[in-house]
């Protein structure tokens, strides 16, 4: 069932009150989960994906379609599609007559995608069917959790990550003072993922003195633990809101153009470094870290041409040995490897499909559409230097980066729209 209003015909007031009544359970179930994020950037930052697949089952009876994001539901589903399609020729293809533990069930990752796909999704649309009071209390609840994360960054970063160590110690889980350091630094990327949308709020209650120190709290303590990702997304991110705030739906398509060149040419701009000798050139100039990147990402390219259509199929990164550990360390690289120049321009649609509605808001609303795309550059950014494509609560982190921006953009709606539609829960 489908009902229509006429924005002359809905006093205000009216639809402020109806509003509320449509989402007490999903704007308390959002509001939950964003101060729980905040804790568990600092204390379990891994958990991200069962907290976020929980919150979308708990999301269902709520459900409701938004149709400038049904583009991109579909071309996601499209690239599961494609990735369990991927597993016929793959070699990390896994024998059904294996599976006979759960533990075996964690190398299923196609099992996953379609799980998280369903899950994840369910969330963002719950987020963002909440009414405007309801955004705001999530939003203020978020603004402040990520502050209290970025301090609690920078105190361990000065301290050498003493209270955490002591934590573990006191559970009886005592861990070394380096793995202690990165645990509590992998927060930065929880913090760097949510800032842009944490700063609007807290900016919108007119408190510019807190936004100032979340974001020098962040950066001292990413920067005292070395997190070059996180500092290179803090930098893009900035660049990128810069840019759309100076030039609105034109910044953000360049931003799509952007990613999708990214995407696209990531094998052939590495294959070129290394037949220039620019990557010779840099290895005695980087540190072991980055040099091992060097090294991966000209691996990995090369094994790309030798299949640059298909792919070696989905998960296959894991199985070339110590040539690639684990994953590319890059995005683009490893959908190439994996899935192949198909893989790669239905990621760029991915990304297209995102950015085409922030592109409208930035016709009316550049500070929304410019926290939006420095959110989305901060993904790239960090997914292009670290972490595994596939990699749960790294996408359960994207998830939950979508769905702060959708809260803030139910926060800077109008309370009174042009026209008020319902739609029946699926």
């Amino acid at each position: 069932m489908t009902l229509t209003w006429d924005r002359a015909e809905v006093p205000a007031q009216t639809y402020d009150a109806f509003e509320e009544s449509q989402t007490p359970w999903s704007g308390g179930l959002t509001t939950a989960v964003f101060a729980i994020a905040a804790v568990m950037g600092y204390v379990a930052n891994l958990g991200y994906a069962p907290m976020v697949a929980l919150a979308g089952i708990l999301a269902v009876p709520t459900l409701r379609f938004s149709r400038p994001w049904r583009p991109v539901v579909f071309a996601l589903i499209v690239l599961v599609v494609w990735a369990l399609v991927s597993m016929k020729w793959s070699l990390a293809a896994v024998d059904p007559a294996s599976l006979r533990k759960y533990k075996d069930l964690e190398r299923l990752t196609p099992a996953k995608l379609v799980l998280q796909l369903g899950f994840y999704c369910a969330f963002v649309a719950a987020a963002a069917s909440l009414s405007r009071r309801w955004a705001e209390r999530a939003g203020l609840v978020l603004g402040v959790g990520v502050l209290a994360l970025a301090a609690m960054i920078a105190f361990e970063a000065l301290r050498g990550a003493e209270l955490y160590l002591w934590i573990k110690q006191a559970l009886g889980q005592p861990t070394r003072p380096d793995l202690a350091a990165r645990n509590v630094a992998r927060g930065g990327y929880v913090g760097v993922m949510l800032m842009w949308v944490a700063c609007a709020f807290l900016m919108e209650r007119g408190w510019k003195a807190a936004v100032v120190f979340l974001v020098g709290l962040l950066f001292v303590g990413v920067a005292v633990f070395n997190t070059d990702a996180v500092l290179a997304a803090m930098g893009v991110g900035l660049a990128v809101f810069l840019c759309v705030r100076m030039l609105g739906p034109i910044g953000v398509w360049l931003l799509a153009a952007g990613s999708a060149v990214y995407f696209v040419a990531a094998p052939y701009v590495v294959l070129a470094g290394v037949q220039h000798g620019l990557f010779a050139y840099l290895h005695p100039h980087v540190g072991p870290s980055w040099g091992a990147r060097l090294n991966i990402w000209s691996f990995t390219a090369a094994k790309i041409v030798e299949k640059p259509w298909t792919g070696w199929g989905l998960d296959s990164s894991r199985m070339f040995g110590l040539a690639i550990p684990l994953h590319t360390h890059d995005g683009a690289l490893q959908i190439w490897l994996e899935l192949g120049l198909v893989g790669a321009l239905i990621v760029s649609a991915i990304w297209a499909c995102i950015l085409a509605p922030v592109a409208v808001f930035a016709r009316t609303d550049r500070v929304l559409a410019a926290v939006c795309a420095a959110t989305a550059a901060s993904y790239l950014t960090v997914g292009a230097l670290s972490f595994g494509v596939w990699q749960e609560w790294w996408l359960a982190l994207g998830a939950l980066a979508f769905a702060a921006c959708a809260v803030l953009a139910r926060a800077r709606a109008e309370r009174s729209p042009p026209e008020i539609t319902f739609l029946e829960p699926l």
